[in-house]
């Protein structure tokens, strides 16, 4: 269901930021308010609505981290097409909001806002793609991209790593895969 807010965003310290934000519920909800007949308030045919909020935080994040940079560095890229890194990045922003299959990863991917900012087309997204790049990902790439991203994580907010802590229970007791590759 599409819900709707009324925002009214301001520059704080030198940022853009949402500084009130006033749920006004479904649409019939706003006709109701509005007092006008249902058919004075629609989506305009042809208009695009893209998933947002949470794929911008995110980028955000992974822009602020130089997350591509920093896969491609240590993998670099081979031929035409997305880098290693992008193609990494795409596919955890997806798990991170809305996990599908990698074969539908492209249809997802044209219903963000993603598109205006990594400038992939969706056929250089294909679940093929994704599966000969992660192939070209050797182990030690792995640590080093463990290793590189969690010291940046940690300088860039000033963490205290004796203060950190992971719980992989989850990844380790509820994902069965005979997948060997994973």
């Amino acid at each position: 269901r599409t819900y709707y807010y009324l925002r009214e965003c301001a520059w704080v310290d030198g940022k853009p930021k949402i500084v009130k934000q006033t749920y006004l519920g479904t649409a019939e909800a706003v006709v109701a308010a509005l007092g006008k007949a249902p058919s004075a308030l629609r989506v305009v045919a042809g208009t695009p609505v893209l998933d947002f909020g949470a794929v911008a935080a995110l980028y955000d994040l992974a822009e602020r981290l130089e997350i591509v940079k920093l896969i491609d560095h240590h993998v670099p890229k081979r031929g035409e097409g997305p880098s290693v890194g992008s193609l990494l990045l795409v596919a955890a922003l997806n798990r991170a909001v809305a996990a599908t299959s990698k074969a539908r990863v492209a249809t997802w991917y044209e219903q963000t806002s993603l598109p205006r900012w990594m400038k992939l087309k969706p056929g250089q997204l294909t679940s093929q793609r994704f599966w000969d790049n992660m192939d070209r990902v050797p182990q030690e790439a792995i640590v080093a991209i463990e290793r590189d991203l969690s010291a940046r994580i940690v300088k860039e907010f000033n963490l205290d790593p004796r203060c950190l802590f992971f719980d992989a229970t989850n990844f380790f007791t509820f994902i069965a895969s005979v997948n060997g590759r994973c």
